[in-house]
């Protein structure tokens, strides 16, 4: 995005996750019965509000107060301009998350398990890490008021999106491995 609301102008807490994919119904089920518990205990006006397409049934009906199912967002942008940040309680999967990347590209900061970040290279000035629910509850209670935490975790996050996920960083990743592709062809062709 060309600009990134700034704190005053967000409120929620989000989730994003496609349901079919059994880790994110692992990661929302243990986000609502352990860690979201710890976040109203430290700020009960809180709100998290989850999106991604089927969510299970048996979720979306027992969904606690303060919590919300926006089901498929038809314009992720918006969406995460209104978010605090997101959360990404993984306990099991594999490879960079799509659900981190679209947040650290739109400068939302995410406070995640360590497995969430699996594979991405981030570091602490783009996102908090905790694997405790009490620890993760409080660090997302503990952003919802820090509008200096939040601000330099958002630009964190963005720097590190613009360096490494967005359009131009593919293209020079890209690059680089075709130039070695072309290399080793050529240094496999002279030795023969």
């Amino acid at each position: 995005p060309s600009a990134v609301p700034g704190f005053r102008a967000r409120r929620s807490i989000g989730f994003i996750g496609g349901f079919r994919h059994v880790p994110n119904v692992d990661a929302i089920e243990y986000l609502l019965q352990d860690i979201w518990p710890e976040i109203c205990k430290h700020a009960p006006d809180a709100h998290l509000s989850i999106a991604g397409a089927d969510l299970p049934k048996k979720i979306a009906g027992a969904l606690p107060s303060g919590v919300s199912y926006d089901g498929q967002v038809a314009d992720l942008e918006a969406w995460l301009g209104g978010l605090v940040m997101t959360v990404a309680p993984l306990r099991y999967g594999a490879g960079a998350k799509g659900k981190v990347a679209s947040s650290i590209v739109h400068g939302v900061p995410v406070v995640r398990t360590s497995i969430a970040f699996e594979g991405m290279g981030l570091g602490s000035d783009a996102a908090i890490a905790a694997d405790d629910p009490k620890e993760m509850g409080a660090a997302i209670a503990r952003l919802l008021e820090d509008e200096s935490a939040w601000t330099a975790l958002s630009t964190g996050a963005r720097d590190f999106g613009q360096s490494h996920l967005s359009l131009d960083a593919g293209r020079t990743q890209l690059e680089h491995l075709l130039a070695d592709l072309r290399l080793g062809v050529s240094q496999n062709f002279l030795k023969e």
